[in-house]
């Protein structure tokens, strides 16, 4: 049989004590722990002082640590990023598509239609601007064709429009009638201004593209 000691103060107790005949406390506080040589006794739980706090279980204290945990490398914590970054991309897509459409619109080369309507429009401006050297830059005439405009140089036709009193000329219709690779007929009507008066007058020109230019023939 094991020996038996008080768990108060750990004195030897016979087989038959009921109380400690050192310290008196009852036997049945006292514990045995059976061991190859003998019974040692077990101590008991350190009694909590005043004012400590008991320690949390060991799931609680994990589940504390875990929710103190800085989220940087979590899962889900570059979730903000990804999103960040997608919108990032959709608005350089959309950009790029945006420039894609509209430069070569902005850069494309103009129709034949719209050169010959530059070149009739050029001629008017130029009259109208009194710049009568730069409007004759728009004819290209046969002989037979400056008989009838009325003047075989450019000096005739400068000269004709200083002497006719011409003060302005507004284009109030224009209609590429015919078009080909090389050659157009155009109508356009204007208004011819003198002074306080003005003659509305309707052309039907004859052009031709020479040398990349569209010009007047006749």
């Amino acid at each position: 049989m094991a020996d038996r000691y008080c768990s108060n103060c750990g004195h030897e107790l016979a087989q038959d004590d009921r109380l400690c005949p050192k310290c008196g406390s009852p036997v049945h506080q006292t514990a045995q722990v059976p061991t190859p040589e003998a019974d040692v006794p077990v101590p008991p739980p350190p009694r909590q002082q005043a004012g400590e706090s008991t320690p949390p279980p060991p799931q609680e204290e994990a589940a504390t640590q875990e929710s103190q945990r800085p989220t940087i490398g979590r899962p889900g914590g570059g979730r903000p990023r990804l999103l960040i970054g997608l919108g990032v991309l959709g608005a350089v897509i959309v950009v790029g598509l945006i420039v894609a459409l509209t430069y070569p619109a902005a850069n494309k080369p103009p129709s034949e239609e719209a050169a010959v309507e530059e070149a009739v429009r050029g001629y008017f401006k130029a009259l109208d601007a009194g710049n009568f050297a730069k409007g004759y830059s728009y004819l290209d005439l046969s002989p037979s064709a400056a008989r009838s405009f009325g003047f075989q140089s450019q000096q005739e036709f400068v000269n004709y429009w200083h002497l006719s009193g011409l003060t302005g000329i507004v284009i109030n219709s224009l209609k590429v009638k015919k078009l080909s690779e090389h050659t157009a007929i155009v109508t356009v009507s204007v208004e011819q201004q003198f002074g306080d008066t003005s003659t509305p007058l309707i052309h039907d020109f004859r052009m031709e593209k020479r040398e990349g230019q569209w010009k007047i023939t006749g």
